[in-house]
């Protein structure tokens, strides 16, 4: 696996925000979570684009495209990352 420094990932994530500022709250709420696990060492950027990818993996075979899908399968994406992230900062 690909390690990126931390200062990497800060400015990269920081690049993130930029173009998410108009995204869901739940997206903003991840983006806070991701950056409070790169601080304190937990993860990389690089770590976070991988969960992303699999999460987006484990749904790629369902068929319903509609608006309503696609925004719950985003917001539980989000979700599951942002109780991962959340659960590692209190170990």
């Amino acid at each position: 696996m690909n390690k990126i420094d931390k200062e990497t990932s800060l400015q990269l994530l920081k690049l993130e925000r930029e173009n998410s500022k108009e995204a869901p709250e739940i997206i903003q709420k991840l983006l806070n979570s991701v950056e409070k696990a790169v601080e304190a060492d937990k993860i990389s950027y690089f770590d976070f684009i991988e969960d992303m990818m699999k999460g987006l993996e484990e749904v790629s075979d369902e068929d319903d495209s509609s608006l309503e899908k696609r925004e719950k399968v985003v917001n539980d994406i989000c979700q599951k990352l942002i109780d991962k992230y959340e659960t590692g900062d209190k170990e």
